[in-house]
């Protein structure tokens, strides 16, 4: 690749400690789980991600295991 395509060529890199999918698997089923999400707002809330989803284009993830004094390096 030369000097123009490269300048042509936009990387977006983004760093999260977790996943969009996260939101949906973790947050949002611990608090339907604990009674603080009723049935029609779990409902409404699943089908609103899923549909949210559809429009976003597959996350890539890398899972780093390590320690907690390597990862302060």
């Amino acid at each position: 690749m030369n000097g123009i395509e490269r300048e042509a060529v936009k990387i977006f890199l983004r760093r999260d400690e977790r996943s969009v999918l996260t939101d949906k698997h973790v947050f949002a089923h611990m608090l339907y789980a604990d009674g603080l999400l009723e049935d029609v707002e779990y409902a409404i809330y699943t089908r609103w991600f899923d549909e949210f989803l559809e429009e976003m284009p597959a996350p890539e993830v890398v899972s780093v295991r390590t320690t907690p004094d390597t990862c302060m390096v």
